[in-house]
């Protein structure tokens, strides 16, 4: 263990570069695999790691990380971790950063959704199971700035990946919902919800945060409840609002929508008429 407690950081750096070649060349079985995983315990366990040891580190890993669980884990810590190296490699599609070696060699450091095999699905899963791993109630300001950025990146999910991209939104679907009342994060949800709700391949499993066949209230009733009450920002209401106008207008999703606020104005009529939905009192089958 002698070479990772050197401090010059050439060295360090250049044993991560060698250890992710070794995992895109061996799987989550071989031995060697095995010895990448306790060594990157080993050198990513030290506080002293500067950000362009970090940096070369997320990038080098990004494209080797599908089928090598342990090394999605360690990569996802790396950016819960690191709130700059975070804001820079997934906050900033144009960071762009050159590193040069002492021998000549010059690395391009970039945002990850951009490296060559980057799969996002992996560090959005990875942060669900953090999540629940430890017990959490809602998601913290890191954990929505690794799935946000990964998810509004995507013009749509990739065919090929649809089934990971399917499980990303059922585990963190209830998560999301919760931060539809915090007034800092509640505008990109309400998009990151719609990206999901919106792609053909996932939109079914999706609706059924709006509507279920047994009549019971979904999902989205009792956040209708909390941001709509009087004393909720005005910033959550204008936010969902503006997610429920954009449903009801989509031929897919005007049934399920309008059965939500039917179903809504029939429990809570006079914050219905007192809220911003009253606005939709003219698209229901509701006299007034």
């Amino acid at each position: 263990t002698s070479i990772t407690d050197e401090s010059w950081w050439e060295i360090p750096t250049n044993l991560i570069i060698f250890c992710c070649n070794v995992l895109a060349r061996y799987n989550y079985r071989h031995n060697a695999a095995l010895k990448v995983y306790q060594l990157f315990g080993i050198l990513f366990a030290k506080q002293d790691l500067c950000p362009k040891i970090i940096k070369i580190a997320l990038c080098s890993l990004a494209p080797v990380l599908d089928g090598h669980k342990n090394a999605q884990f360690i990569f996802t810590n790396l950016l819960l971790k690191h709130h700059q190296v975070r804001a820079a490699l997934l906050g900033n599609k144009q960071f762009v950063q050159f590193v040069s070696f002492s021998f000549g060699k010059i690395i391009k450091i970039e945002c990850l959704c951009l490296v060559n095999g980057w799969l996002g699905w992996i560090a959005c899963l990875c942060v669900a199971d953090i999540i629940q791993q430890s017990n959490l109630g809602n998601l913290l300001p890191a954990h929505l700035e690794i799935i946000l950025p990964i998810v509004g990146y995507l013009d749509e999910f990739p065919t090929e990946q649809i089934l990971e991209w399917k499980q990303v939104f059922l585990e963190l679907k209830d998560y999301l919902l919760v931060e539809l009342c915090d007034p800092t994060a509640c505008m990109s949800i309400s998009q990151c919800l719609l990206k999901f709700m919106c792609d053909r391949n996932i939109s079914t499993e999706a609706v059924q945060l709006l509507y279920n066949e047994d009549g019971t209230a979904p999902p989205l009733f009792g956040v209708l409840k909390l941001i709509f009450d009087s004393d909720a920002p005005k910033l959550c209401q204008q936010s969902m609002f503006e997610f429920l106008s954009t449903l009801i207008s989509d031929p897919r999703f005007e049934k399920v929508t309008k059965h939500l606020l039917q179903m809504f104005h029939k429990k809570y009529p006079i914050q219905f008429s007192q809220s911003l939905l009253s606005n939709f009192i003219h698209q229901l089958p509701i006299k007034e």
